[in-house]
């Protein structure tokens, strides 16, 4: 759940919003405050697979592939070219 902690954390509200929205198209009213707890349990679980599966999807299809590239720049940047090396080794003196 860590891994996808801060997109479920995006993605929560909208998805309960489309749970809301489509249980209304079917004729459902729910509300925090309706009074069936049937209903509100039902849109609570559902908001939930649908937050939770997007955040996963969203986790393994969209943010690694950025977060493989954050990576490769890192290791890149640590890599020091051949000229940098040369300028920092200790110049050597001619034996007499």
């Amino acid at each position: 759940m860590g891994e996808i902690s801060y997109g479920l954390y995006l993605i929560q509200m909208l998805a309960f919003d489309a749970v809301s929205c489509a249980m209304g198209h079917w004729g459902l009213n729910v509300s925090n405050t309706s009074g069936s707890f049937a209903l509100v349990l039902a849109r609570f679980v559902a908001g939930t697979a649908l937050a939770v599966g997007v955040a996963y999807f969203s986790r393994w299809y969209f943010e690694e592939p950025f977060l493989r590239l954050k990576d490769e720049f890192e290791a890149g940047r640590n890599k020091l070219p051949v000229k940098a090396l040369q300028d920092r080794a200790p110049e050597r003196k001619a034996a007499s």
